[in-house]
């Protein structure tokens, strides 16, 4: 599990949740057989969303939210 460190970064990801989920995202199946998924489950307050997007086919609002995650998800491997 990777969580911000600091309070900007909790702002900044609260606001590209709230951005991604703007919308109604469709789950999106891969495009072939062995194509990565984005599987993000959103628990905020006492609101849960979960997202199922094959990477191809992320939608422009999820984007930059997948971006951070995988940045923030590098991070903490790296810091291990």
């Amino acid at each position: 599990m990777t969580s911000p460190r600091t309070a900007d970064e909790v702002d900044r990801l609260r606001t590209m949740v709230d951005e991604a989920l703007s919308e109604a995202i469709p789950e999106s199946p891969p495009a072939f057989p062995d194509e990565e998924q984005y599987h993000v489950e959103i628990e905020i307050e006492h609101r849960r969303e979960t997202l199922l997007v094959a990477r191809s086919a992320v939608p422009g609002p999820v984007r930059p939210l997948i971006e951070y995650l995988d940045k923030l998800a590098e991070y903490e491997r790296n810091d291990e």
